[in-house]
């Protein structure tokens, strides 16, 4: 037996099933679907399932756009306590985003955003710096939450990226700039005022006045204490699924961001 919100479900009106006979049919499908690792999708969906998200009605979108973070957490911590173990284990990635997919609606619109698009692109770009080691503990603990700021108004694709970053050797660190309307990001999830977010942030990098091509930057975009300095954040209208906090973002040239590059080479220090 069951229960949702305290009314019993029974899972057979007669009394728990008999055991069904093994089949070769449904054996091979089961495998076909859930692989071998079935073990492993038992403990994910207990996980899962037992964090208690479910469809709601009643609240404000931006009330169930908030409950994402605390559920990520909850799920790490169950999970192991290291997101950047999940993200490295492709086969458990996976599983955890299936049983979310199923069991905790509210959980599953963050889930590739923080493993695959942050966490990810550190540890397969990420040039090993103090900082950045510091933000992946951040997000290790799910602390802070990834967010990957890549389609502007302009487009997605990299020729049509506009925002920039600029490279000022006497202060160290890259400058981000909107010039205009079709650079502003599109659509990230960091308009929450009161959740930390850890942003991969796509941007043409100048070089002494040279086009060095569109590369991803990692920053804090908002922390407790605030927005990054220079950032200007305008929540976006409700939509009608998959609530998640969405934004559009502007960048002006009034602060400059430290260590940030996810690459090989040269990366930045700003001023404190």
């Amino acid at each position: 037996m069951t229960t949702v919100d305290g009314l019993p479900i029974f899972a057979h009106p007669h009394g728990p099933r008999l055991p069904i006979p093994s089949d070769p049919t449904v054996d091979s499908l089961r495998t076909a679907i859930l692989g071998t690792e079935i073990s492993l999708h038992h403990q994910v969906r207990a996980v899962i399932a037992g964090l208690g998200d479910r469809p709601s009605t009643g609240l404000t979108y931006p009330t169930e756009a908030s409950l994402a973070p605390e559920l990520l957490r909850a799920a790490i911590a169950a999970l192991g306590g290291s997101a950047v173990a999940i993200a490295n284990d492709p086969r458990l990635r996976g599983i955890v985003c299936e049983w979310a997919a199923v069991c905790a609606p509210h959980l599953l619109p963050v889930l590739t955003g923080h493993f695959d698009l942050s966490i990810g692109a550190i540890t397969a770009l990420g040039n090993g710096s103090d900082y950045q080691r510091e933000l992946l503990t951040e997000l290790d603990a799910g602390e802070s939450v990834g967010v990957l700021l890549l389609t502007e108004l302009g487009g997605t694709n990299g020729a049509d990226q506009q925002t920039t970053a600029t490279w000022d050797s006497s202060r160290g660190g890259f400058w981000l700039d909107s010039p205009d309307p079709a650079s502003w990001k599109f659509m990230p999830n960091i308009a929450d005022t009161t959740t930390p977010k850890t942003g991969v942030i796509t941007a043409r990098v100048i070089v002494d006045g040279r086009d060095e091509g569109v590369l991803p930057l990692l920053t804090r975009m908002r922390t407790q204490h605030g927005l990054q300095p220079g950032l200007s954040v305008r929540a976006l209208p409700d939509k009608g699924w998959a609530p998640m906090d969405h934004a559009l973002i502007r960048s002006a040239l009034t602060g400059s961001i430290r260590q940030c590059r996810c690459g090989r080479g040269f990366t930045g220090r700003s001023r404190h």
